[in-house]
């Protein structure tokens, strides 16, 4: 934690107050040998003890175990399942260790489950991510108050062509692509200056993708077809 610490001391060293500085934690990274829930426990009392963070945000998972996916290692509680945040019970655990304000993110998908997890106390505000992805303006849906609380929910969506990547014998392979997915839509956004596209097929971006790098390397393989043809006919005229 010491590295840590020395990173926040520097910023807040050169920030002023009203910044809000704050550290994403990890509840349990669901590997062999990774950091286990107790070892959190620790990890949030020292940073209490240490000062100078406003907040803490709480997720889970790592790459090759992405819990916050929803599609591995979900051992939840079906109440938890059922307020939808896939750590709200780690922050109610640790709302006694700490009174830094918990952010939870992870498995938010509607008004209510928001609601409930804020009126549970278990924490003080609710991250969304994977959906504004795709729903730049969910925010707006949930805040408003004209949308009823069955409507006020973020847009449904399958990720086309996921679903043969289970067949992988690597693990979180299919996770590994509805991380890709995701990059991709914030992709057509801000580079490609086009609208998010929840129908996009796995499939078909990895075709275009491939495409792409075939175009750019076609100059040298034509190149390198020219050389090795002027070879062959050089060895014919001697």
């Amino acid at each position: 934690m010491t590295f840590l610490f020395r990173i926040v001391d520097a910023i807040r060293a050169i920030v002023p107050q009203t910044f809000a500085v704050g550290v994403k934690l990890n509840s349990a990274d669901f590997s062999t040998g990774g950091l286990t829930e107790e070892e959190s426990y620790d990890q949030i009392r020292w940073i209490d003890e240490h000062g100078g963070i406003d907040f803490i945000e709480i997720s889970g998972g790592t790459y090759e175990a992405p819990a916050m996916t929803g599609s591995e290692h979900d051992t939840r509680a079906e109440r938890t399942k059922r307020r939808e945040a896939y750590f709200i019970e780690f922050a109610a655990k640790v709302r006694n260790t700490t009174k830094i304000p918990l952010i939870v993110t992870g498995g938010f998908r509607t008004r209510e489950g928001m609601n409930d997890a804020i009126h549970s106390d278990a924490c003080d505000f609710v991250g969304i991510a994977r959906p504004v992805c795709i729903q730049f303006n969910l925010p707006q849906i949930l805040l408003d108050q004209k949308i009823a609380d069955k409507d006020a929910r973020a847009l449904q969506y399958d990720i086309r062509g996921s679903q043969c990547f289970s067949y992988i014998p690597i693990t979180g392979t299919r996770s590994s692509v509805g991380i890709f997915w995701h990059n991709w839509q914030m992709h057509r956004v801000a580079i490609e200056n086009r609208e998010p596209d929840p129908t996009l097929s796995i499939y078909g971006k990895l075709f275009s993708i491939l495409f792409t790098k075939f175009k750019k390397i076609m100059p040298f393989i034509f190149l390198l077809l020219a050389i090795l043809h002027a070879s062959s006919f050089k060895e014919l005229l001697s």
